[in-house]
């Protein structure tokens, strides 16, 4: 993607359908669920996403072709910040999770002080937006978010 590229003002946009929330109507308790038309994956519609809410045109997304073949690995640009990886979720990878997060309590650090910033999953199919919001608001990307949402920055920390 060329660095001033014109972007896209449509939203993103999956298989024909618009990614936006919806509430699940299928629930049958009076509980309703909130989920996302899952966020497709790709650089064409990652970069105009991130690069509208604020982050910096210098970090692009781009597909890698492979995680352990350095031939492969060497289209990658560096420095690499983040990976946001796509697999399959099957119903005993779930049992796993779900298992695996008892015996964990719930993380409950805010603010400047924590090395990492971390959003709790609560609505499904999300997982490509809570993934890219974990790229962008840790390490090294950080820096790269635009002046006027820092103000995002400040208020994320105490979340």
């Amino acid at each position: 993607m060329a660095e001033h590229a014109k972007l896209d003002a449509r939203p993103a946009r999956d298989n024909g359908k618009e990614a936006h929330a919806k509430l699940d109507s299928s629930n049958t308790t009076s509980k309703r669920v909130k989920r996302f038309i899952p966020l497709e994956n790709n650089p064409e519609v990652l970069n105009p996403l991130v690069h509208k809410l604020g982050l910096s045109p210098s970090l692009q997304f781009h597909d890698v072709f492979s995680i352990d073949d350095p031939e492969l690995l060497s289209f990658t640009p560096r420095p690499a910040h983040a990976l946001l990886m796509c697999f399959p979720v099957s119903k005993a990878y779930e049992n796993y999770r779900e298992e695996e997060d008892k015996q964990k309590e719930d993380y409950e650090g805010a603010g400047d002080g924590e090395q990492v910033v971390w959003f709790r999953q609560t609505i499904r199919n999300a997982c490509g937006l809570y993934g890219l919001l974990h790229g962008v608001c840790n390490g090294d990307a950080r820096d790269h978010i635009g002046a006027y949402t820092s103000s995002f920055r400040r208020g994320y920390l105490y979340l």
